[in-house]
């Protein structure tokens, strides 16, 4: 199923099934996420092989178990840490695609989904999903006559899977229009029975007409034309008030971008630290991140880390700055020269003074450094750090792969680093951590 953002394809396909009573199971498709951890996500839904109890406290350990089980390998262990809740999973991976498509049709699904394919880039990923598709069109009757249904934004089919005649000679593609007036405007009139309010012919074809032939436009309108409407005491929604609603719907959406905005350019952490994003990356071609701050005068020292490829740079604007930098510490105020730190030199730094502490901080080259802040302090903000301001075990091993030419800690060794998070990344995504938060 393919068609423009908005058009209504994966509703359609929700209210599709269950108007036939059939079962159906849905992965959301990423970039970060593999094709053996879509499986896995919708294995998962099914209740094979995921197992998690949450008990409290415990010192920090970890603990790791293999053997192999019916679905091919079966991982078992803890994680924990003090003051911290504790994780308990069982995790059993898919050994092949087959095994997978055995455990949908033994538990009575009809439909495997795919959503948001279009966000897919990796060739290898859609290889393979295209060839699970032409293994599932050879041997559909083996599984109960199982369909994989793959919906996404795309023109056309062989845009959103693939231009091998092979695979799209064995799919149905269903493209998804932009609905047309009439069926926008019967939206508009099952919304005002049940609020008991009526749609004039103008009315309908002024809100069916705006909306583009999307449904969202229709449902936002529809919306604000209601309030309007009901606000005033009127039964009738006509074309003046349907003026007056666009504009209050201009207004949301506008509200909306800036309330985006903001938080994309200053995201408050717990401590009180503070970011703008002065340039960025897109803004330099990616040579360099500028960033002003604003650290709270709390004295809380960060842990020592290094930028392995990337140069740092401080200049302090207001208050103080204290860094520890290779062993030795110094303070930073405003008029003293721009501070530089190079690649790979452990430093760390906190605002010991008693007013707030505002600074600039530049990276060159901009690398992803910018997404690691957004993800921290999105984290920050859902309340997902401890009282140090660190994330949980198993959020820092899905970050840390993704952001190791940008920053790694000092302690533990980085070595020892690689291989705990190559044993928790797969796990973490499976229970639904992404390196990438906003």
């Amino acid at each position: 199923m393919y068609g423009d953002t908005g058009v209504g394809k994966t509703n359609l396909l929700r209210i599709v099934t269950a108007e036939l009573g059939m079962k159906a199971v849905s992965a959301d498709c990423s970039d970060e996420v593999s094709f053996d951890e879509t499986l896995h996500a919708v294995l998962g839904q099914l209740g094979v092989g995921v197992k998690t109890k949450t008990t409290a406290g415990g010192v920090i350990r970890t603990d790791v178990r293999g053997e192999a089980g019916f679905l091919g390998l079966k991982l078992g262990g803890g994680v924990g840490g003090e003051d911290a809740r504790t994780e308990e999973y069982e995790y059993r991976a898919a050994g092949t695609a087959r095994q997978a498509l055995e455990a949908c049709h033994e538990a009575g699904v009809r439909l495997v989904v795919l959503d948001n394919f279009e966000n897919v880039q990796d060739p290898r990923v859609r290889a393979r999903f295209a060839e699970l598709i032409k293994f599932l069109a050879d041997h559909t009757t083996d599984y109960g006559n199982l369909k994989l249904v793959i919906i996404g934004i795309a023109t056309t089919a062989e845009a959103l899977l693939t231009d091998d005649d092979s695979v799209i000679r064995r799919t149905v593609q269903i493209p998804v229009p932009r609905m047309p007036i009439g069926e926008l405007k019967e939206i508009l009139h099952k919304g005002g029975r049940l609020l008991r309010l009526e749609f004039d012919d103008e009315a309908a074809f002024a809100i069916g007409n705006s909306s583009d032939g999307f449904p969202y436009f229709t449902h936002l309108l529809g919306l604000h034309a209601s309030r309007r409407a009901l606000e005033s005491g009127e039964r009738t929604v006509t074309v003046g008030i349907v003026r007056r609603a666009i504009v209050d719907a201009i207004g949301e959406v506008q509200a909306t971008i800036r309330s985006a905005v903001t938080r994309a350019e200053e995201r408050g952490a717990p401590d009180g630290q503070r970011m703008r994003f002065v340039k960025t990356g897109a803004d330099t071609n990616g040579e360099l991140l500028q960033i002003e701050c604003v650290s709270a005068p709390h004295g809380a020292e960060e842990p020592l880390h290094v930028h392995p490829r990337q140069q740092h740079r401080f200049e302090v604007l207001e208050g103080t700055l204290r860094f520890e930098i290779a062993g030795q510490r110094r303070d930073l105020v405003p008029g003293d020269p721009p501070l530089f730190i190079a690649p790979a030199t452990a430093h760390r730094f906190w605002n010991p003074g008693t007013v707030d502490a505002r600074y600039v901080q530049e990276f060159r080259p901009a690398l992803h450094i910018e997404e690691f802040f957004e993800s921290l302090f999105a984290l920050a903000r859902d309340g997902k750090l401890d009282a140090k301001g660190s994330p949980s075990l198993l959020q820092i091993s899905v970050m840390v792969p993704r952001h190791s030419d940008e920053i790694r800690l000092v302690s533990p060794p980085w070595p020892v680093v690689r291989v705990l998070t190559a044993v928790l990344a797969p796990v973490a995504r499976l229970l639904g951590y992404r390196a990438v938060c906003r």
